[in-house]
């Protein structure tokens, strides 16, 4: 019966992998903010577009991954971007625009 107890108490994958959910989208949201201040600073066209890339590409892993906390919707001021928003649930939404043409809105 001791093997029972201990499995009980031994965390599943399932387990291990709701907890990091949180800090997994946490580090996405930070490294598409990165990318974006990177993106305004430098003075390299090709640098700016391939940091553009990178949070274009870390907004869609987001979306893909956890899909019930965000969502997509066109902004109304600039219909060529929308705006990726995810919800942590515990802080205010955060959002960050991306070109249309890169997200199908729903």
């Amino acid at each position: 019966m001791r093997r029972s107890e201990t499995r009980q108490q031994q965390p599943t994958f399932k387990n291990i992998l709701e907890r990091a959910a949180g800090e997994n989208a946490e580090r996405l949201l930070e490294r598409a903010r990165t990318a974006n201040r990177l993106a305004k600073i430098v003075t390299n066209s090709h640098s700016r577009r391939r940091a553009y890339r990178v949070k274009t590409d870390a907004l869609h892993r987001l979306r893909e991954s956890f899909p019930a906390q965000t969502r997509v919707f066109t902004d109304a001021r600039i219909p060529s971007f929308v705006v990726v928003q995810y919800n942590t649930g515990t802080t205010r939404p955060r959002s960050l625009h991306a070109p249309a043409a890169e997200f199908a809105c729903s």
